[in-house]
């Protein structure tokens, strides 16, 4: 996937990467949204504690908290700046009922 449409969708896969692409995207008047989807292990079988369940949502919400703050640390002259989330990766899906 990387060799192929990869840098044409995505600016990179850490803060480092994105910043300056967000700098040259911004020149041509180009906004950005950091978008994080990750999902989580939390089956049936995994369950949501155990197995790894608890820990891979607290590091994906450790990411999303990272592109939080680097949308806060992007921001210039008052403009907007978005991060995407998909909750599902933030622990079990019966959370969310």
């Amino acid at each position: 996937v990387g060799a192929t449409f990869f840098s044409h969708f995505c600016g990179g896969v850490s803060t480092e990467e994105l910043v300056p692409v967000i700098g040259r995207l911004r020149k041509n008047k180009i906004g950005t949204i950091l978008d994080y989807a990750a999902e989580a292990d939390v089956s049936s079988e995994a369950g949501a504690r155990g197995a790894g369940g608890d820990k891979a949502c607290d590091e994906n919400a450790r990411t999303l908290i990272g592109a939080i703050e680097a949308c806060a640390s992007t921001r210039v002259d008052g403009e907007h700046t978005f991060a995407a989330m998909k909750v599902t990766g933030l622990g079990a899906p019966e959370l969310l009922e």
